[in-house]
């Protein structure tokens, strides 16, 4: 299968190392495909990606971090999570292909004409991740919490 080749993979991408499970995300303009991943694990490797701060359905925001020349949404960082996790678009990622969906989120709000595999699991919301994220994700995810938490709280008051 060729390769695509996006306008923006010159100016500015980000190549996660080790992904948490993958989950399909709902965005302001359609169904994109999104990698879970320590932020600290991402590498810009080139260009001054742009945040964009923009309204959320938790009322929380989040920041979309797009390419300065084309706006393409590169990553995305919610309120939860803060920038420690980053939601990277595969289809901005050179091998977009070594990536599926391991679950289907907000499966309520697709269209009828995606069609989605049977033998990946679905959510019509979000799901339960300790129901389906392998147990090296969840403590991945446990340490880096166990990290911010600590970090707040050496934080000197102001």
């Amino acid at each position: 299968m060729p390769q695509r080749s996006l306008p923006h993979r010159d100016r500015a991408a980000v190549r996660p190392l080790l992904p948490l499970p993958l989950v399909p995300a709902r965005n302001r303009v359609g169904i994109c495909f999104n990698a879970l991943i320590e932020s600290s694990r991402g590498e810009v490797l080139s260009g001054q990606p742009e945040p964009v701060v923009t309204p959320s359905n938790s009322g929380r925001g989040q920041t979309i971090v797009r390419c300065p020349q084309c706006r393409i949404a590169l990553w995305s960082h919610y309120a939860g999570g803060g920038p420690a996790f980053s939601f990277v678009r595969v289809g901005t990622l050179d091998n977009p292909d070594l990536l599926p969906p391991d679950i289907h989120i907000f499966t309520s709000s697709k269209q009828p004409w995606v069609i989605l595999p049977p033998d990946v699991p679905a959510a019509a919301e979000y799901y339960d991740r300790n129901a389906h994220w392998p147990p090296q994700s969840l403590e991945r995810r446990r340490v880096l919490l166990a990290v911010l938490a600590a970090n707040q709280n050496e934080a000197p008051a102001r």
